[in-house]
């Protein structure tokens, strides 16, 4: 089996024909480096040299018999191969417990890898529970800025609306001090309004005693013309009997020398007696006519002047009654104003409390915010968290008038 002339010395001791080491031997560094037997790949009594092999160029592994000798292949050989056999044992149970070992490592290695993959995988998870996580702390704080924001905005609306309401109540105190005056002017206004009505009936009293009055007048001026006209009638009348009397009384004063006209005489003095009392009754119906006439011109001077004094009080009632309604007018617009400034009052009182109502409400809607917290398995769950709340003042509903 020699491939060299070099190894053939060599290939002859493996044979086992010369009883003495071929010199080739030699060129290995000692007797250990030779004189080796190993039990790898024991069977039917041989046993295959290793150690051999790579120093011999990695030739072929040679097959010895149990007894023969790696170095010379003669008994006995220098080296003691049991005490090299049971150290082989030795290292072979090591090599047992090495690769026992290494199986539990392999095992281990398994359950290591496998604890590695389900940490990664874990650490995986936990990345993306932390991404999420950071994802609605951001968001959070986002809330957080915009809660901040609204809170600042709502305190803004609030200085805001404190200071409507503390106009609405200086507008308020202004509007009980103007009630008081307003009731005041509503009695006034009834107590004008009753002065009006009784001025008016007044007035129409007073048109009903001037036209009396001018009746009265028409009539007695109609009777003063008629009396008038009589008085000068039983003037003449009067003149005519003063001159039927003067007639009769100088034909009487020619018939007293004649005795034979005493008949005649005394029917001339009967007549003369007559026209006498004639001239005395209407001397008196004339003077009793004059009386009437004075009487009548008083009376009508009387109710001229009071004429006059019921159409000097008439117009001093026109022009007060003008003036009353002037006053009216003018007390009705600023009714007018006080219940539209009343009405306002109450309009804007609903207003603020309508909006205190809806900020209110958005307050209480924005009062809770979910966060992400960890629970006990690891898993990550949203808990509410209330913001503080900010107490909106509401005014009190003070009753309609």
């Amino acid at each position: 089996m020699a491939t060299a002339s070099a190894l053939s010395p060599m290939t002859d001791v493996l044979g086992g024909v010369h009883p003495t080491p071929p010199p080739n031997i030699m060129w290995y560094a000692s007797l250990d480096d030779i004189h080796i037997r190993d039990t790898l790949g024991e069977k039917d009594g041989d046993i295959g040299v290793v150690g051999i092999a790579p120093r011999l160029n990695n030739h072929k592994v040679h097959w010895l018999h149990a007894l023969n000798c790696g170095h010379c292949g003669g008994v006995p050989c220098p080296v003691d191969h049991e005490k090299e056999k049971r150290i082989r044992v030795k290292d072979w149970d090591f090599v047992r417990e090495v690769v026992h070992e290494k199986k539990i490592l392999a095992e281990q290695l398994e359950k290591l890898k496998e604890e590695i993959a389900m940490i990664a995988e874990k650490e995986a998870q936990w990345r993306l529970d932390r991404l999420m996580l950071q994802r609605q702390i951001e968001d959070y704080r986002l809330a957080s800025e915009k809660w901040a924001h609204d809170k600042h905005m709502m305190e803004i609306e609030i200085k805001r609306l404190r200071e409507i309401n503390e106009k609405m109540a200086h507008e308020i105190r202004q509007y009980k001090k103007r009630e008081g005056k307003l009731e005041m002017l509503e009695l006034r206004l009834e107590s004008i309004l009753e002065e009006s009505e009784r001025l008016k009936a007044e007035n129409k009293r007073l048109k009903d005693i001037t036209s009396k009055q001018l009746s009265e007048i028409i009539q007695i001026t109609t009777n003063n013309k008629q009396l008038e006209s009589d008085l000068n009638d039983a003037k003449d009348h009067i003149r005519m009997l003063k001159y039927q009397l003067a007639d009769t009384e100088k034909a009487l004063d020619d018939m007293k020398n004649d005795t034979s006209k005493d008949d005649m005489i005394a029917e001339l003095e009967r007549t003369v007696a007559r026209l006498h009392r004639d001239i005395d009754h209407y001397i008196d119906i004339q003077a009793e006519k004059e009386r009437m006439i004075d009487y009548l011109t008083g009376e009508v001077n009387d109710l001229r002047c009071g004429l006059e004094d019921c159409n000097k009080h008439k117009e001093l009632l026109q022009l007060e009654i003008i003036s009353l309604r002037e006053e009216i007018a003018r007390l009705r617009s600023q009714l007018g104003a006080d219940k539209r400034f009343k009405t306002f009052v109450n309009i804007k009182r609903e207003l603020t409390n309508v909006k205190d109502q809806n900020e209110g409400l958005k307050a209480i809607v924005k009062s809770e915010q979910t966060i992400p917290v960890l629970n006990p398995h690891g898993k990550l769950s949203l808990a509410k968290v209330e913001k503080p709340s900010v107490k909106v003042a509401t005014r009190p509903k003070t009753a309609k008038r």
